[in-house]
């Protein structure tokens, strides 16, 4: 029956020919038990932050080392359920055989620096993916079995300036609605009952970081600020907490990932209520990481 309906479907999808050519597939599937067998050392990482706070740009950070692979928008299996370690190499295979063919498909459009050629051949210090931050019940409890268990290695949290995070929210905003004209902007009462509403998980988000950092060897937390100035000092403390070789990094690959013009662009461009606002609503956060300047 299973075959039946995929040749079915195998006779309605016909892509042409050069779209196929650049999905060829460059490596044959492997097992589960390959999958162990060829990286039985490789650990886990899992990166947590809030929207807009630079995971991304920390997943591109980390990817500029040679023995590291942070999948990009995934689900992260260990962190979401109950997954073997035998079936999170697979998958991790997997994601590495897609990004492979993104890169093929992306190579005359993107900077050579910014695409990596993850192959089966490389050897892996860390397989790695992110979780977006919230208060639910199931998230925090989930977020405390990863740091319990023995799957995940390292937890590194990543911080920003909540009024930073604002202004790249609504510059992402006014992006989306050049492409989604019939997006509904919001009112200024909607902006201060949305900043009250998200100050009490930014609150909680900035308590949960405190205690996992304090409490749990496994974790560290990294600012997004630190991450991108020219003195590099929060990638510094991640290569020193994952124990990777400094010279692995591909410096050409690093910077093209980073803004540095990103911080504290809030003073230029947030509106003087919205920021006074969050100073105000989010001022646990802010006195609990230094951003009250």
């Amino acid at each position: 029956m299973i075959d039946k309906i995929s040749n079915k479907i195998s006779s309605l999808v016909k892509p042409d020919k050069q779209f196929k050519d650049k999905l060829q597939i460059h490596f044959p599937p492997r097992t589960m038990r390959e999958s162990m067998a060829r990286n039985e050392k490789v650990k886990h990482l899992l990166i947590i932050g809030l929207p807009r706070s630079g995971t991304s740009i920390f997943q591109r950070i980390m990817n500029s080392f040679s023995g590291v692979f942070v999948a990009f928008e995934s689900i992260y299996m260990p962190f979401l359920g109950d997954n073997s370690v035998e079936s999170l190499q697979a998958y991790f295979f997997e994601m590495i055989k897609q990004y492979h063919h993104l890169a093929v498909i992306n190579r005359d459009i993107l900077p050579k620096e910014r695409i990596k050629p993850f192959t089966f051949d490389e050897t892996y210090h860390y397989f790695g993916d992110k979780a977006i931050y919230n208060t639910s019940d199931d998230f925090r409890s989930r977020l405390k079995k990863a740091a319990d268990s023995n799957i995940v290695d390292k937890i590194i949290f990543i911080v920003r300036d909540p009024r930073d995070r604002m202004n790249s929210y609504f510059n992402w905003v006014d992006y989306r609605d050049e492409h989604y004209t019939n997006t509904v902007k919001p009112s200024d009462r909607d902006v201060t009952e949305t900043i009250r509403k998200e100050s009490e998980k930014w609150n909680k988000f900035a308590e949960d970081v405190l205690h996992y950092d304090r409490n749990y060897d496994k974790c560290i937390t990294v600012t997004y600020e630190d991450l991108v100035k020219p003195q590099a000092k929060g990638i510094d403390r991640v290569i020193s907490h994952l124990q990777l070789p400094s010279d692995e990094i591909n410096l050409d690959y690093y910077h093209s990932s980073v803004s540095r013009t990103s911080i504290d662009k809030w003073k230029e461009e947030l509106d003087a209520d919205i920021s006074r606002q969050i100073t105000e609503y989010c001022k646990d956060y802010m006195a609990r990481f230094n951003y009250q300047k």
